[in-house]
């Protein structure tokens, strides 16, 4: 299990919204059967939740990084 949360942390964005995509569509699948979908849901929640950290973090840093240009601009015209 520790392995898997290892794995999840090193996933990319974008790695973690395709193999999201793969589980809904396989969950949509009218062959699945109810335990398999419910493993599929729980597996979906944990790539979702990555993938609102990795939004969430990269939404920090775009915030950091027009703070610091903001702090820049206003020093330059002061100077």
């Amino acid at each position: 299990m520790e392995e898997n949360k290892q794995v999840d942390a090193e996933l990319s964005f974008e790695a973690a919204l395709k193999e999201l995509e793969t589980v809904v569509n396989k969950i949509e699948d009218k062959d699945t059967t109810l335990d398999t979908a419910i493993d599929l849901f729980k597996r979906g929640t944990q790539l979702s939740k990555i993938c609102e950290n990795k939004l969430t973090d990269a939404k920090m840093r775009i915030k950091q990084l027009v703070g610091d240009e903001e702090q820049e601009l206003s020093s330059k015209q002061e100077a």
